[in-house]
């Protein structure tokens, strides 16, 4: 739900590239009806998502500045580590057939705002699946199957572990 407020607010021009909301008395710049949602000023600047008339919330769900810079420090860190994962495997967007998210986080997020918001390289939005306990669902089959065992086994031989915390070149990137 935050990806998809922060994809809609980019869009409506209610944040900017840099991850600042509209100041407040610069609202022309914005829709009269969104403009109208708009409180607060500086780091207490929010925009009014659902209010108690609408979904019976209580108090109403805001969208702050706040959590747009929480929501740009997770997606630098995803961002970063996907450009260095690609840039270590000598392999470039276009060279992919597919993303697949996992877990929760991968499995409700909406592909078109993932990419709206910069968390993925520009890419075609139907190569980004989310595909759910992919951990859980890996362990299974490779307890329940022969063949799948020794596929998961092969894998983790081939497969290098990359500390990107402790790499300068993420340091630098993120």
């Amino acid at each position: 739900g935050l990806f998809d407020a922060m994809a809609v607010c980019l869009e409506a021009g209610v944040v900017d590239m840099m991850g600042r909301m509209v100041e407040a008395g610069k609202e022309d710049r914005l829709s009269p009806a969104i403009a109208a949602r708009m409180q607060g000023e500086g780091n207490t600047r929010r925009i009014l998502l659902a209010t108690d008339g609408d979904y019976n919330v209580a108090g109403g769900v805001f969208f702050t500045q706040k959590d747009v810079r929480e929501l740009k420090l997770a997606k630098g860190a995803v961002r970063a580590a996907v450009e260095l994962l690609l840039r270590e495997c000598g392999l470039e967007v276009g060279n992919l057939s597919a993303v697949l998210l996992a877990g929760a986080f991968g499995n409700y997020i909406r592909p078109a705002s993932a990419l709206r918001m910069g968390l993925l390289p520009p890419m075609e939005p139907s190569l980004i699946r989310g595909v759910g306990n992919a951990a859980g669902a890996g362990a299974m089959l490779a307890l329940l199957s022969l063949p799948w065992r020794r596929k998961v086994c092969e894998i983790a031989r081939q497969a290098e572990h990359i500390e990107l915390a402790q790499r300068a070149d993420f340091q630098q990137m993120f």
